[in-house]
This record gives C-alpha cells, sequence and structure tokens, in this order.
C-alpha cells in the first residue's frame, strides 16, 4: 500500500478498532501527521495554538485507531496502545495525591530537605521509566510484519483489498 492509500484508508477507517491495519497504513499515516503538524509549527504556530491542537486532535483518534488495528495485526490485543497513557495518569495522580507537585518538590529538593522529596521522586522516576519501557515495546510490536495468515482479528491485511 502507498503513501496516498495508506492515508486515505486510515483517514476512512478513523473510527474503526476491529480488524487489522498494515504496517504501511499505519507508518504512512503516522509521518503524514508527523509533516503536518511540523508544517503548522513552521508556519509559526506552537504547541499551545488553537490551530495546531485542533489538527492534533483531528489526529488523535484516526492515528488511535490504526495503532489498535496495528498491533491487532500482529496478534496482541488492540488496547495495549492505551497502556503506556494509563502508566503515566497513574503515576501523575500518585504524584498529585502525595501533594508534591513539581515545584514543591524542587523547592524541597533545594532547600536540602532531600529525603522529604524522595518519595515522590522516585515515584515519577519509576513511573516515567515503566512509561518509556512500555512506549518502547509498543514500538516493537507496531514494526513487526503482519501476521501471515488470518488471525482472531481477522484477515492479513497485506492480501486484502482494502
Amino acid at each position: 500500500m502507498g503513501p496516498a492509500q495508506s492515508i486515505k484508508t486510515c483517514l476512512a477507517r478513523s473510527f474503526q478498532f476491529k480488524g487489522r491495519a498494515s504496517r504501511s497504513e499505519f507508518w504512512w499515516f503516522y509521518g503524514f501527521m508527523v509533516v503536518a503538524l511540523l508544517g503548522l509549527e513552521i508556519t509559526g504556530a506552537s504547541e499551545m495554538d488553537v490551530s495546531y491542537i485542533t489538527a492534533a486532535m483531528l489526529f488523535a483518534i484516526p492515528l488511535f485507531a490504526a495503532a489498535y488495528r496495528r498491533i491487532q495485526d500482529v496478534g496482541k490485543p488492540g488496547w495495549l496502545v492505551f497502556v503506556p497513557f494509563a502508566i503515566i495518569a497513574v503515576t501523575m495522580q500518585i504524584a498529585r495525591f502525595s501533594e508534591a507537585e513539581i515545584p514543591k518538590l524542587i523547592d524541597t529538593y533545594q532547600s536540602g530537605n532531600v529525603a522529604a522529596s524522595m518519595p515522590t521522586l522516585a515515584t515519577l522516576i519509576a513511573g516515567y521509566s515503566l512509561f518509556s519501557f512500555v512506549l518502547m515495546a509498543l514500538v516493537v510490536f507496531l514494526r513487526r510484519p503482519s501476521d501471515p495468515s488470518t488471525n482472531k482479528y481477522g484477515p492479513n491485511p497485506n492480501e486484502v483489498p482494502s
């Protein structure tokens, strides 16, 4: 599947989480999204501009749907796509509930009371380390070739017309 067909297929299946997506469908769409967002930045839009945020949000659902189908293409459950973000959410909630927000953590550390900041700091380091590890594992799954035959999520997308 070429770039144009991949992007078209990914956009047409934006809300479809069933089935499988080929590597080309996912990666060409991902590249298209990166180029589009970089184009916005080059034209002067920052990550906080309404145009940038709107474009990123419009790309988010098709990208997650394609990633979900892509993970299923290698025989893994699609919900694995959301695990890194769940880890970040839990890490941030733990840090928030421990009442040691980042500025407070820095102030505590700079005041010399290192012991008071260690539990929250350790939680943040562990959470972000786990996030990084799981995200790398997810990228490995996204890069794997398709299961050659039909799996429980459907037929091989490389052998079926889109």
